[in-house]
């Protein structure tokens, strides 16, 4: 999974990531950090910006 998201431009990354939540500021947080070593490190850094984020988001 990782290894075929890391050959992604940005934009197709984000569109990827658009598909597993609909809220812009998750998927902008994660673009911003991307690329992930590993899966583990994708799925911490998605929980993570998840709980940062406010109910509006």
């Amino acid at each position: 999974m990782i290894t075929a998201l890391k050959g992604l431009a940005a934009a197709a990354w984000a569109g990827a990531l658009i598909t597993c939540c609909g809220a812009p500021a998750w998927v902008g947080a994660l673009n911003q950090r991307f690329p992930f070593a590993t899966a583990a490190a994708l799925l911490a850094a998605a929980d993570e910006v998840w709980y940062s984020l406010a109910e509006t988001d």
